[in-house]
């Protein structure tokens, strides 16, 4: 089978944790490098995610792999004909670059109560399930046809730190064996008791600190 991993032309940990773990089925991998453009460091009271860019560089990455490396000037050179795209790191992609491709994302939060940025902490900060969602991606934000969601667990003992680790782990887990889940029963979670998800920008630091307040309310919730 042949698998597109879209990722950018930089090192990135997730796209080495999803790359090295696809290495159990018999793939052949095209990564699909797409240009990097720093951003400033953004100050926040809480990191929820392990910092992304301490990893191999993707050429490094593809060679231990054994996989085609495409280093590409914008999305429109992510060429047609694989069988699945994976996004594991990459902003919006073109509607050009949709097209006729079956390109699949994994969301951290539950779609569709939960979409945009900072899922997690907005999803602890509503009182709403934390959870990851694998999806078709299309024209719009975080509304892709749903292929599988998986509610992250909390336990009375989690601190924020464990409990965002567990969730970025199902997260790498989910994207590493999509193939389960294509080919596995739907999930039948019922969110119909939530209202839609607003599509979120990062959260304020301000707000930040009042997740941490609600997280004890969150657990008493969901545990």
């Amino acid at each position: 089978m042949n698998i597109g991993v879209i990722t950018y032309n930089h090192p990135h940990l997730k796209t080495e944790q999803v790359v090295k773990a696809f290495s159990k089925y018999d793939f052949h991998l095209t990564l699909f490098a797409l240009p990097f453009f720093p951003r400033n460091i953004r100050e926040c009271a809480f990191n929820h995610r392990p910092f992304q860019f301490n990893a191999i560089p993707p050429h490094e990455l593809a060679e231990r792999v054994h996989a085609t490396i495409c280093e590409c000037r914008s999305d429109l050179d992510i060429y047609d004909g694989l069988d699945y795209y994976i996004i594991t790191g990459a902003g919006l992609l073109s509607q050009e670059c949709l097209k006729e491709k079956k390109i699949i994302n994994c969301h951290p939060g539950l779609i569709p109560i939960s979409r945009g940025l900072d899922a997690f902490k907005w999803s602890i900060y509503n009182n709403i399930p934390v959870g990851n969602t694998l999806h078709f991606i299309d024209n719009s934000i975080d509304e892709g046809h749903v292929i599988f969601r998986l509610p992250t667990v909390v336990y009375p003992n989690d601190t924020l730190e464990t409990f965002a680790e567990r969730h970025y782990q199902s997260e790498i887990q989910m994207l590493s064996d999509f193939m389960s889940y294509l080919e596995g029963p739907a999930d039948n979670l019922d969110l119909s008791m939530f209202p839609r998800g607003t599509v979120y920008k990062r959260m304020p630091k301000h707000m930040e600190l009042k997740m941490f307040e609600r997280f004890p309310t969150y657990k008493r919730t969901y545990q």
